[in-house]
């Protein structure tokens, strides 16, 4: 389905753009929520669209999936902001890579109204509007894609669906980004109901009571109590680093083969063994709401190494 080969291949590995992105990528939750229009919206965990809002946190620029990357050899420069974006052009859709995982490590669902761009900040929210029959819809943009020359955008099924261009495969569209706070919906305000008023005649005064002297005992010193030992709040780092020790040119290939898959956050770690001087490959850290059993089983996928979890605190 119109390239589609290309584009399941990138989402499929997981790791492409979504490898690239272990150290600052973010899980949803599996449960869809319902929108008025029938279509799921994505979890709030990252963010979520429906046909007239959209919500996205702000874009961590230092994440992974908004460092520049590289796809065939081609390389792509995220924008720092995506103020003022509005732009014309092809969009493809999208729908049955389902159970796999977005740029940023979120499921992927194909009825939910979300979006892929090569370079726009994700997450982010932006209106798309079918320029060959009017139809618009708000969309969350939180993966990457096309990679295909000649389209700006990549929709999921549920909106492509919205927007009439299931069959065709392909529309020109105008896409608009929307500032997430502006596009939340409304809060209501709460009813004020009107209370009949009545006139409550005030009661008789009361007799003064005889007040006794009462001697209090002397003030007793209570000791300060002690402080509380500090707890340890902050959640520990997540890793997936090889199971195996190697020899240093071992790692130096491993994290080569990581590489060219676009997983730019691969490492050398030194370990000392029986004496003897041994390294791992370790790929992150992950964002603390990631799942790590994703990004492993997608590593076996690609027969890129038995890669273990690994935490750091501190």
């Amino acid at each position: 389905m119109h390239s589609r080969i290309d584009l399941h291949w990138f989402r499929l590995s997981a790791f492409a753009v979504a490898a690239a992105a272990l150290s600052g990528c973010a899980s949803m939750s599996g449960n869809v929520a319902p929108v008025a229009t029938g279509y799921g919206s994505a979890s709030v965990a990252s963010g979520y669209a429906s046909n007239d809002y959209c919500y996205a946190p702000p874009a961590d620029l230092n994440a992974a999936y908004n460092q520049p990357y590289q796809i065939d050899g081609q390389s792509y420069y995220p924008m720092h902001s995506s103020t003022g974006y509005d732009r014309r052009g092809i969009a493809s859709w999208y729908g049955w890579e389902s159970g796999a995982v977005t740029a940023m490590g979120t499921a992927f669902r194909p009825r939910a109204l979300t979006a892929a761009s090569r370079t726009l900040p994700l997450p982010c929210c932006a209106r798309v509007t079918n320029l060959d029959n009017g139809r618009s819809v708000v969309v969350l943009v939180d993966d990457r894609g096309p990679f295909v020359a000649g389209r700006i955008m990549d929709l999921s099924y549920g909106a492509a669906r919205v927007l009439g261009m299931v069959q065709q495969g392909t529309a020109e569209v105008q896409v608009q980004i929307i500032p997430s706070d502006s596009a939340l919906p409304p809060t209501p305000q709460p009813q004020v109901l009107p209370v009949a008023q009545r006139v409550i005649s005030a009661p008789p005064p009361a007799a003064q009571p005889r007040m006794i002297p009462v001697r209090l005992p002397p003030p007793v010193a209570i000791p300060a109590p002690r402080p509380l030992p500090a707890v340890q709040t902050q959640p520990p780092a997540l890793f997936l680093q090889t199971a195996q020790l190697m020899s240093l040119n071992e790692a130096n290939r491993e994290r080569r083969r990581l590489n060219d898959f676009g997983i730019s956050t691969a490492v050398l770690v030194p370990v000392t063994s029986h004496g003897q001087a041994f390294y791992r490959v370790r790929i992150g850290p992950l964002a603390p709401n990631s799942s790590p059993a994703a990004f492993l089983a997608s590593l076996r996928r690609l027969q890129l190494g038995d890669f273990s979890v690994a935490t750091q605190y501190g």
